[in-house]
């Protein structure tokens, strides 16, 4: 073996070591034990002191001096430890009990002790997998209590062998990302222009080879993912969630049958998830509900979107070879982690898409009226796609902007005059309405959490990262939406004076539309085929491409390799996907900061000269 190969295989070696390393530390410390500091910890009595959360007689009354912390433990037997301070056998009492449940798992006295511990073990089973747990200390007006934390720790059913093979999986997957990228997909030529990372010459990449690398790494993160998930259900029986990539069975069309199901009742007449959306939304919904049995409405519901992306991608996807556009297109349809989330949820969110593709088709062609229609479409079905008024903005198209407004305004009034409980009933009640199942939404997805799973926005990130440290989300939000207002309206004129490029105009506000938002499920993600097509059929060759091959790439497949804080949920794949989308857009903006420098310094240069002759 000559000493070029021997190189390269003592850095695979290495890399292998340090991220197989790193995933298993991460899986055995984030899924092992949980710590909340008793001042973590919500309670309706008592106050905050330090670390500590405490009551005391005369000061305080009696209550719920801590509950939480809301934990969603995967199957297996737990140690919970309750460390506390009572001066009284009469001053508090504890209980476990799933969220929302009717009985109590356990519930005693706590004793009187300076420095006591109360260790109690729990089994969680297949059924009571991802229900939230809390363990509660009442104070009862007697004495002084005090909560100093609360530490859930699972038993040691195999840890470490998971450990390892969820690192031994993890690192073998980085491996055969960075050995498909830096040696299977670079040819000799393009490899002489490699200096230091970053600086990738990619003069001669077109479309078919932008087209070979995206669709050969979707490929092994995808085949890497299905193994993963058949080892851990196949010999660790882990089960629900991670026999897939995917939400659990219950799951499966769930947002179509809860959405149609709502409609089919009610109409507008009523409070529910499914009515939370705009007016717009019910006039697709109602063609479905027509059909009746929800099981049967689903397969055109389906195929309708299933169709127009196998066509969306093969009219972006051509190549001279067919066997490459067949295989891209094949590869994107049933590989690729957006598709396959939006077709197992059956969200609306794939109808959202669909005219949002529309729009950029006509808009490219000039279309004004048309563009303008598609546009209105998804904007009067969820709020969110406005973003792209920007795009109108840039280049000065303020009449298809009122055309935008005026379809917009048709799209909202015409629902509201034809069904049930609209404007007949009068507008009030409507309005109350539509409120009150937002509210209702967003105390599920957003107070409780519950968008963080399988979500991606920045909000959510955060709130997985942080775990229970993060404070009360009723306390941050209006802090976020003002963040979330400056950053966009940063991002915009960006848009507006300095980036040219088509596809990243594009780019920056779907990432815009999926990041800003308090939380964005994981179906959103199929909005990036949008700048990933334009991006693959552009013109011009850039430095960057083969950083934004990566960073697409990567958003497309799965990554789930470990979650957060004992929580099946919360994953590295909500996470990452944040993250590189937040790196992909600073990169765009940054990057076009520089070169727009550069080609003033260029044009300062060539004055200057032209003044010296």
């Amino acid at each position: 073996m000559d000493d070029f190969f021997k190189g390269r295989l003592k850095r695979v070696l290495l890399i292998f070591v340090l991220t197989t390393s790193f995933f298993a530390f991460m899986h055995f410390s984030h899924v092992m034990q949980t710590e909340i500091q008793g001042s973590q910890l919500p309670g309706n009595t008592g106050k905050i002191s330090g670390n500590v959360r405490i009551a005391e007689e005369g000061k305080d009354k009696g209550g719920a001096l801590t509950y939480g912390p809301y934990v969603e433990l995967a199957p297996g037997e737990y140690k919970v430890k309750l460390k506390y301070s009572a001066t009284s056998g009469e001053s508090g009492l504890w209980d476990m009990i799933f969220q929302g449940a009717n009985s109590v798992l356990k519930s005693g006295k706590l004793p009187a002790s300076g420095k006591g511990v109360l260790s109690e073990t729990i089994k969680i089973s297949g059924e009571d997998a991802g229900k939230p747990l809390e363990i509660r200390a009442w104070y009862t007006g007697k004495g002084s209590l005090e909560v100093g934390k609360i530490e859930i720790k699972k038993h040691w059913d195999h840890p470490v062998l998971l450990s390892l093979a969820e690192g031994v999986g993890s690192g073998a997957f980085i491996i055969l990302l960075l050995y498909l990228i830096s040696f299977a997909g670079i040819d000799r030529k393009m490899a002489l222009h490699i200096s230091k990372i970053g600086e990738i010459s990619l003069s001669n990449m077109k479309s078919e080879r932008i087209i070979k690398y995206v669709t050969t790494l979707v490929m092994a993160g995808f085949i890497a993912s299905v193994i993963f998930h058949y080892i851990r259900a196949m010999f660790y029986n882990d089960g629900v969630p991670f026999n897939t990539f995917l939400p659990p069975a219950p799951d499966r069309f769930c947002d179509f049958y809860g959405l149609l199901d709502a409609w089919t009742r009610l109409k507008f007449n009523g409070v529910a998830y499914g009515l939370s959306y705009l007016p717009s939304t019910y006039l697709i919904v109602d063609l479905f509900s027509k059909i009746g049995n929800p099981y049967i409405a689903r397969i055109p519901y389906l195929f309708i979107f299933g169709v127009f992306f196998m066509v969306y991608a093969y009219s972006n996807l051509r190549a001279e070879s067919t066997a490459l556009t067949v295989q891209g297109v094949v590869i994107f349809s049933f590989m690729t982690y957006p598709v396959l989330f939006t077709l197992h949820t059956g969200n609306i969110e794939a109808y959202v898409f669909i005219f949002l593709c529309l729009f950029i088709y006509f808009y490219q062609r000039g279309k004004t009226v048309l563009s303008a229609l598609f546009l209105a479409m998804p904007i009067s079905m969820k709020l969110f796609p406005a973003v792209f008024l920007i795009l109108l903005l840039a280049d000065k198209k303020y009449k298809e902007i009122l055309y935008v407004f005026l379809f917009i305004l048709i799209l909202t009034l015409l629902p509201l005059l034809i069904f049930d409980g609209g404007l007949r009933s009068g507008f009030s009640h409507y309005l109350g309405n539509l409120i009150a199942s937002q509210k209702m939404y967003a105390q599920l997805m957003i107070i409780k959490g519950a968008g963080n799973h399988y979500g991606h926005s920045l909000l959510n990130a955060l709130r997985i990262l942080f775990g229970p440290s993060f404070p009360p989300v009723q306390t941050v939000m209006l802090p976020y939406f003002v963040f979330t207002m400056v950053f966009f309206a940063a991002v915009s004129a960006f848009i507006i004076f300095y980036e040219t490029a088509f596809w990243k105009k594009v780019a920056l506000l779907v990432m815009c539309m999926d990041l800003l938002p308090y939380t964005s499920t994981d179906y959103k993600l199929m909005h990036l085929f949008i700048p990933l097509f334009l991006f693959i059929n552009k013109q011009e060759e850039e430095r960057w491409d083969f950083i934004y091959i990566i960073v697409f790439s990567l958003l497309l497949i799965p990554k789930d390799y470990f979650y957060f804080y004992t929580d099946p949920y919360n994953t590295l794949n909500s996470v990452m996907n944040s993250a590189l989308m937040l790196l992909m857009l600073l990169w765009i903006i940054g990057s076009g900061i520089s070169q727009g420098r550069r080609l003033k310094r260029m044009a300062y240069d060539r004055l200057e000269g032209g003044h010296g002759l």
